[in-house]
């Protein structure tokens, strides 16, 4: 008979293999959604307006630990392209006025952390062009 511990360790195991398959049928998704766009954005693979949405429309999104908030937008962050100049570096600092990086809450996509958590978002250090762009389609100003 199997105990408690090597059942939930089993059940652990399934999730995480779960997430895995889930990352991966994600990852198909945005390449095939990325191959259908047109655009001349800056960021080929970025819509702020989108990106809002989606984030917005996010359910338990604000129950999410700064660790789980950072691995969600490294997760976005790295599908997208930012690598290749194609989406914003948000985990390298670029929407930050210059400074070294600090804190975990600064290397999450901006967005994500405004619509999680707003009084972190809010004391984000940002360049002063990009908070008004997110601010803007956040609708707060």
């Amino acid at each position: 008979m199997m105990s408690e511990l090597e059942s939930n360790r089993a059940q652990l195991l399934l999730k995480t293999q779960r997430i895995v398959s889930l990352i991966l049928g994600r990852k198909n998704l945005v390449t095939k959604i990325q191959n259908l766009k047109n655009t001349d954005n800056e960021f080929e693979n970025f819509d702020l307006v989108r990106e809002v949405f989606v984030f917005q429309n996010l359910k338990d999104v604000s129950t999410l630990s700064f660790h789980e908030l950072l691995s969600l937008s490294l997760l976005i962050e790295g599908q997208a392209g930012s690598n290749e100049g194609r989406y914003p570096a948000w985990s390298r600092g670029e929407h930050l006025e210059p400074s070294a990086l600090t804190s975990i809450e600064q290397q999450i996509n901006p967005i994500l952390l405004a619509t999680a958590q707003s009084k972190s978002y809010d004391s984000l250090p940002l360049k002063v062009e990009i908070k008004q762009a997110i601010d803007k389609a956040l609708g707060t100003i």
